[in-house]
């Protein structure tokens, strides 16, 4: 089974200035008319289900992970077979053209077979990591710079300190956190941060059996400044466990064991609601043992189930989708109408299921990420450039930050919209000089500035 990431939750990004219901687009690992993965999109209802992309070789194909849609509005990812040198891919994906390409070729010594996406740090500056390759073919924390194409291994595994990394990182301040799935004391995984403006790793936490093995997934920073992942293996039952870790004072703390019959061995990342709420997918357990969504409230560590059957689809192995009406939205690898696995929504207020779409091997078959809302894009979608006609900073921010117009025109409009488009923030600015206030949950945000010279749009990230 392959891996999917994080995207901290979601790093799926909208760049669109004009309020459009988005799109979803997701990818499926194998079908298409090659047989060799596709990506595809639909309407959140299900409806209009189109194959936009088919991968075929030799370029990349089976693709890994999830989509993520960077700053300059095309979408990115990678592929675990295809390229110059056989090793995978990472591609590039613009929704308006329907143009892919990919931008870079991994080899042995620079990080081989990637099985997640790429998140997106400042600068449009792409992280990501592989499973294999490097210096001791452990893996490696790789950057992948879209303005200038320049990729760098910035660390190589190894056994000791830590061994093939699944789940992407993410970013946290300088710093990506992460996990693997193997190494370090016990041999079965580590919880480590890689600094980036010294390059220095550090393992943070060595796994053991008994605290939960082999996470797969992604970490995600929650409400509460912590860190919160699954591993797929071992604790109490043997089906693996939840966990948090605290920043600050560098404690690990074992919550929850999955088990058999109320779902186990995760393979994806958790995502929260505003209302404190966790959510994610077990792939095997359950009444049905075809997996179930669950809920777990971190105050108290109360945990509930939806079990998943044969129909409704089995053997979830991505991340949920969470958006902006608390509604999820997620894969199963597995069975459905052509057992190929199915594409599903759940509104967690009134526990109701949808299924959406059975993967047939046309659209693509055995999805094994999740979905990203993406705008109707189009071409030129700024008229102004953020680092020529406008400053913002600091940025990534706490929730307090300035917007400073170089070409000062009174009477400007500022809008703030989160990663489905919706306005959080509107304001017309009569200063050079802006102090915003970002009261909004962590994430993914966009700063709009329309003045009579243009458009300009900033991606924000709020910690």
């Amino acid at each position: 089974m392959k891996k999917l990431l994080s995207s901290l939750i979601a790093c799926s990004l909208i760049l669109n200035a004009t309020a459009q219901a988005p799109q979803l687009f997701g990818m499926a690992e194998n079908g298409g008319s090659f047989n060799q993965g596709t990506i595809f999109k639909m309407n959140p209802n299900g409806s209009g289900v189109t194959v936009v992309h088919n991968f075929s070789s030799p370029a990349g194909w089976k693709p890994q992970g999830n989509l993520l849609q960077a700053s300059d509005g095309n979408l990115y990812g990678t592929c675990y077979e295809g390229g110059i040198y056989a090793s995978c891919t990472i591609f590039r994906f613009n929704p308006s053209t329907n143009t892919y390409a990919d931008v870079w070729d991994f080899d042995i010594t620079n990080g081989d077979f990637p099985e997640s996406g790429v998140i997106e740090g400042p600068g449009g500056i792409l992280y990501g990591v592989t499973p294999h390759g490097g210096t001791s073919y452990s893996g490696v924390i790789y950057s992948y710079n879209i303005a200038s194409d320049i990729y760098t291994a910035l660390y190589s595994f190894n056994n000791t300190l830590g061994n093939s990394p699944f789940g992407s990182p993410i970013l946290v301040g300088n710093k990506l956190y992460g996990l693997t799935t193997s190494g370090g004391a016990k041999g079965v995984g580590v919880l480590y941060s890689y600094d980036l403006t010294s390059s220095t790793y550090s393992n943070l936490h060595d796994f053991e059996s008994a605290q939960g093995a082999n996470p797969y997934g992604s970490l995600f920073k929650a409400s509460d400044g912590k860190l919160y992942g699954m591993t797929r293996s071992a604790g109490a039952n043997a089906g693996g466990t939840i966990f948090s870790y605290d920043m600050n004072t560098s404690t690990f703390t074992h919550l929850y064991d999955f088990n058999s019959s109320t779902g186990s061995n995760p393979y994806g990342s958790l995502v929260q609601s505003s209302s404190g709420m966790m959510y994610g997918l077990a792939s095997t357990g359950g009444i049905n043992n075809g997996g179930v969504i669950f809920s777990f409230n971190p105050t108290n560590n109360s945990y509930a189930k939806l079990d998943l059957d044969n129909t409704s689809g089995t053997s979830p192995i991505g991340d949920l989708m969470l958006d902006a009406n608390g509604n999820l939205y997620g894969t199963t690898s597995q069975g459905g109408t052509y057992s190929y696995g199915t594409a599903f929504s759940f509104d967690p207020t009134g526990n109701i299921f949808t299924k959406l779409l059975d993967f047939d091997g046309v659209i693509g078959s055995n999805p094994n990420g999740t979905f990203i809302p993406v705008s109707a894009t189009a071409t030129g979608i700024t008229d102004m450039e953020f680092d020529k006609d406008m400053k913002l900073f600091p940025n990534p921010t706490t929730g307090e930050f300035t917007v400073h117009n170089l070409h000062f025109t009174i009477g400007y409009e500022l809008k703030i919209t989160n990663t489905l488009g919706e306005t959080i923030l509107q304001k017309t600015i009569n200063r050079k000089q802006e102090t915003v206030t970002l009261s909004a949950a962590s994430g993914i945000y966009f700063l709009h500035v329309k003045t009579p010279d243009g458009v300009a749009v900033k991606k924000i990230i709020k910690e």
